[in-house]
């Protein structure tokens, strides 16, 4: 493990990941990405690491050690897996300069809404899912205009959209760590453009919930009013060009 300069526990820290495991980096079929570490449980490391879904910037992974000391991902290149009605199989705590940015942007990731819902598994009526669901879209805007006020320095100290991309993101090695469309429509129009509400994933929990409570939520009728609250976002400026 790796870590920059500062104060112990607070400074940003990186482990090596290979694929397969055991393998030796720069050898033929060996992968290695370089994960940034954001926290620390009973199994071992939590790191961020690239995602292949749109909607998330990145996605938590589990690194532990084998019997022979190598590292490796219990999970897989997937992470550590999400269960709508658990959370997370892991219980970590955040590490290191992000560890607590890092939990904070899973609680407003697409889905942990619908998570927190369907645990709750109580009764809820429009307001409560329009009203959960625009509080999700604030939190999500006000993260993204925070991330504005450093592209607005960027450009100020002369970068152009390109370099401002490449060193948000770590030379482009790390694409994955923001939303692409999200992060791109941000550099080039100062326009916030979030993912939709997922109503596959919504429905899901509408019918389990119904099984488990004979109660089912109001999901057709909020869907019009959802995406109102969606529109009044999409487009939405996080600062001056």
């Amino acid at each position: 493990m790796e870590c920059d300069p500062g104060a112990l526990g607070m400074q940003r820290c990186y482990v090596n990941v290979n694929t397969p495991t055991g393998c030796t980096t720069g050898t033929p079929g060996c992968t290695t990405t370089r994960q940034e570490v954001i926290g620390d449980s009973a199994q071992g490391l939590v790191t961020k690491a690239p995602s292949n879904s749109s909607w998330m910037a990145w996605i938590p992974n589990l690194i532990s050690l084998n019997q022979d000391g190598q590292a490796y991902q219990p999970y897989g290149p997937a992470g550590i897996p999400y269960s709508m009605g658990g959370g997370s199989s892991v219980k970590w705590s955040p590490l290191g300069a992000d560890g607590d940015q890092a939990l904070a942007y899973l609680s407003t990731a697409p889905g942990s809404g619908a998570r927190e819902a369907y645990q709750q598994r109580s009764p809820i009526t429009v307001d409560e899912l329009t009203e959960s669901y625009g509080q999700v879209l604030k939190t999500q805007f006000s993260l993204a205009t925070e991330v504005f006020d450093y592209i607005s320095k960027a450009r100020s100290s002369g970068l152009n959209n390109a370099d401002i991309i490449k060193a948000i993101t770590d030379e482009g090695l790390f694409m994955k760590r923001l939303d692409k469309k999200v992060l791109h429509n941000m550099v080039k129009k100062g326009v916030f453009v979030p993912p939709p509400p997922k109503f596959s994933e919504i429905a899901k929990w509408g019918v389990s919930t119904k099984r488990m409570t004979g109660q089912k939520p109001p999901i057709k009728e909020a869907q019009k009013e959802l995406m109102n609250i969606y529109k009044t976002y999409v487009g939405s400026t996080t600062g001056r060009r």
